[in-house]
């Protein structure tokens, strides 16, 4: 994928978390993603070593993945207090914000998941 087409997924992943009050946090964690992308895809069009561009790959990969875990538990952990927020100040607008929060969240998981398969790319290139 290019970049693009990330920068494109991470907007709209962005917006509608922002939108959504109970997945308010994943917009901030779909920019960071989006700054991944810029480095990953960097990395595999760049004119570097083999070995250096599969080190790199391996960071990636694993900084994503542990990055990831981190962004789960906090969301899941934050989700009860923004329902507080939904249910005292807004409750006309629970089912809204919930539809939108599920759609954020599958534009946010597909983003990771694009993203980490582009870093395992990247990990097991091989030479021309």
């Amino acid at each position: 994928m290019s970049l693009r087409k990330y920068r494109r997924l991470a907007i709209f992943a962005i917006i509608i978390n922002l939108i959504s009050i109970y997945t308010a946090l994943f917009a901030v964690w779909s920019a960071i993603l989006l700054v991944f992308s810029i480095f990953i895809i960097n990395n595999k069009e760049s004119s570097k070593r083999l070995i250096d561009k599969k080190i790199m790959g391996f960071i990636q990969t694993f900084m994503l993945a542990v990055f990831t875990l981190i962004f789960t538990v906090f969301g899941v952990s934050l989700f009860p207090i923004m329902h507080h927020v939904v249910d005292a100040y807004i409750p006309g607008f629970y089912y809204l914000f919930i539809v939108l929060g599920i759609i954020g969240l599958i534009s946010f998981y597909y983003l990771f998941i694009k993203l980490f398969i582009e870093a395992i790319q990247v990990l097991k290139m091989k030479e021309i």
